[in-house]
């Protein structure tokens, strides 16, 4: 029986409870990245032996959001039920919070009528914390994947204030996360050494956040179009930045300064930035637009299939994280996809393990910030960078991301963990 012969998924009552099944718990929407390139595309590879159980997948939908009218049905050949519950950012957190979770209760109570012995599997720490509380009512083993101590960071980057009672929740659900869940995905050395020093009861692995690797991978052909297209020279260095501003990320202020030095120092340096259309009109109306506006590119949001081909267009990612100490924590995606697209990094020291991969396999380039940076010793590291044999070097990145951040290293995890 292959999995598009399998029967469908069933939350109501059933007699002998079977069929294994697993519950996993989003705090994204679907369409969003961090779900559909990440958890879902976890889940979709489980599905396709014959042998998975079914799937009771949880997103957070916010309002307005597209989804493809066959998206469900598709799902379900799949052997997954799709439970999408609204969540607007800018409404009230609180009810809704507990609104989707008594929802999840509820529908996790049922599916566990109906499938024996169910994991609950949580997408991060949001996601786990909702998978640590259901658990706890209706009594099933817990999985965190992709644990980060996400409090710590809104704390110390100013976001949350320390004594509100937000950082605190969310805190002690964290310390809950470590300490009972009886397996623990974390992306980096620093947070294996947090949960090891916390007296635990399940296993604990080291596997930073993964994509589909082969999917992302340089695109010469792409890279010469588009830079015709955009007038890029062949001598000139593009450093490309796709995400958000702001936050637990530098700002727009932080960033346009550190492309002003940058311009400064080599006037062969090109900048990309793919992020949101209200990210693009604040950088359009910044002070120090005029001074950036002919060497930049701005791209809105492209699609997952076709990031790897507009950041095949660059030289170098950059990274734009500020190195609290929290940042060891932090596993970011756009690094995987950077050395997939056969870019390397420039990346401040101690955030994640990446730092240290760029280092040790000479896929990047390390500094203290992007705030305050020596400009002109960046440009003579990037040129001594790209000096050599261009396709020698896009190969080791590419090999990096096989290496460390390819999504079949974390579907073999887990497929080893569920079948405990």
């Amino acid at each position: 029986m292959n999995a598009q012969q399998r029967p469908l998924p069933t939350l109501g009552q059933a007699s002998g409870r079977q069929r294994p099944g697993i519950v996993v718990f989003c705090t994204h929407g679907i369409g969003d990245p961090l779900v559909e390139t990440l958890m879902l595309d976890y889940l979709k590879r489980l599905q396709a032996d014959p042998e998975a159980g079914d799937v009771l997948l949880f997103t957070e939908e916010p309002p307005g959001a597209p989804v493809p009218p066959d998206l469900t049905r598709r799902l379900a050949e799949a052997g997954i039920v799709w439970a999408p519950l609204g969540y607007n950012v800018d409404a009230a957190q609180w009810s809704q919070r507990w609104r989707n979770l008594l929802r999840m209760w509820r529908m996790t109570r049922a599916f566990a009528l109906t499938h024996r012995n169910p994991w609950l599997i949580g997408h991060l720490s949001f996601g786990g914390a909702y998978a640590m509380v259901v658990a706890f009512l209706v009594r099933a083993r817990t999985m965190v994947v992709c644990f980060e101590p996400h409090s710590r960071y809104m704390i110390e980057l100013g976001i949350w204030p320390a004594r509100s009672l937000k950082a605190w929740m969310m805190g002690w659900l964290e310390r809950r996360q470590i300490r009972f869940s009886n397996a623990l995905i974390v992306p980096t050395t620093a947070v294996r050494d947090l949960a090891s020093s916390m007296r635990r009861r399940g296993s604990l692995d080291l596997q930073a956040i993964t994509i589909d690797v082969g999917r992302a991978c340089h695109d010469r052909a792409a890279r010469t179009r588009l830079r015709l297209a955009r007038g890029v020279a062949d001598d000139e260095i593009v450093l490309m930045y796709a995400g958000k501003f702001g936050g637990i990320y530098h700002s727009i202020d932080q960033y346009m300064g550190f492309m002003c030095a940058v311009n400064a120092a080599d006037t062969t340096v090109r900048w990309c930035v793919i992020t949101q259309e209200a990210e693009i009109q604040r950088l359009q109306r910044h002070p120090l637009w005029p001074r950036v506006a002919e060497r930049l590119i701005l791209v809105p949001p492209v699609q997952a299939a076709h990031l790897h081909e507009w950041l095949s267009m660059g030289d170098i990612g950059v990274v734009a994280i500020p190195p609290s100490p929290s940042q060891a924590y932090r596993t970011p995606v756009k690094t995987a996809h950077y050395w997939a697209a056969g870019l390397p990094i420039l990346i401040p020291r101690g955030v994640s393990d990446d730092h240290v991969i760029a280092a040790n396999e000479g896929v990047g380039l390390v500094v203290d910030d992007l705030v305050g940076i020596d400009a002109t010793a960046l440009a003579e590291r990037m040129h001594a960078l790209l000096h050599g044999d261009r396709d020698h070097l896009r190969q080791q990145c590419m090999a990096a991301a096989r290496r460390h951040r390819d999504t079949g290293l974390m579907v073999d995890l887990l497929r080893r963990l569920l079948s405990v």
